[in-house]
């Protein structure tokens, strides 16, 4: 069962900017912290539709501020990416899906 979207995941990042229920700093995927938040109860099998729409909602918030608020309030989640995905860019290609 899906029950978010990358709108309803990018006002949980806006509020963990705000006031960070989990430890940010910690090296984890989005699906980690936004468990460790206590505010999802996320399984297995939600990992790769929840962590491609965090990073889709990431990338919005940079773009909006422009600049890279995601690797300055969630360094270990930026940390995360560059260690497993070193060929992958942290910044969007401007190709984004719409839901």
């Amino acid at each position: 069962m899906k029950y978010y979207t990358r709108e309803i995941i990018k006002e949980f990042i806006r509020n963990q900017i705000a006031k960070p229920t989990a430890d940010p700093t910690i090296v984890r995927t989005w699906y980690g912290y936004a468990n460790a938040s206590g505010e999802w109860n996320l399984t297995k099998g939600h990992a790769p539709g929840f962590v491609r729409y965090a990073k889709e909602a990431g990338w919005e918030i940079n773009e909006e501020f422009g600049f890279d608020v995601i690797k300055m309030h969630f360094y270990g989640i930026w940390k995360y990416n560059k260690i497993n995905n070193p060929d992958k860019p942290w910044e969007p290609t401007h190709e984004l899906t719409t839901n």
